[in-house]
């Protein structure tokens, strides 16, 4: 598989291990609000499904786009420049927040669980995005 999508996707991963390493936390926070638990970890990482493809008959898989995996390489192979880690970090981030943007507005179903998993995305992607970017400023 493509070196750069192996990379992006390792970044992303230790996102979602990162969200999971205060999930029990969160847990506990939503019940105490009387609300019930949602497996954070799991909707986080549902995208890395999406990137690499999701069966649904034997004529068609759904693939979502890391536009990250089509940028980098070509920004890198022009500027002869490595892009530094943080910020390879935050354009998938980025990719995955369009993703379950865009699969809550052009998606017809009405699955509560999917409209969850990319609110949690979006939320969760939201608040490492502006952590990566924090820690790639200073």
């Amino acid at each position: 598989m493509n070196t750069c999508y192996e990379e992006l996707k390792k970044l992303y991963i230790e996102f979602g291990e990162d969200i999971s390493q205060n999930e029990l936390m969160i847990d506990e926070e939503l019940v105490q609000l009387g609300l019930k638990p949602f497996n954070i970890k799991q909707s986080f990482l549902s995208m890395v499904d999406k990137w690499e493809g999701i069966k649904l008959d034997d004529d068609y898989t759904r693939i979502k786009i890391a536009r990250s995996l089509t940028i980098l390489p070509v920004v890198e192979a022009i500027t002869k420049i490595d892009i530094p880690r943080e910020l390879k970090s935050l354009l998938i981030l980025l990719d995955a927040m369009i993703n379950a943007t865009d699969d809550i507005i052009d998606t017809k179903s009405d699955d509560i669980t999917d409209k969850v998993s990319n609110a949690i995305i979006i939320h969760f992607g939201n608040t490492l995005a502006q952590k990566t970017i924090f820690r790639f400023l200073t």
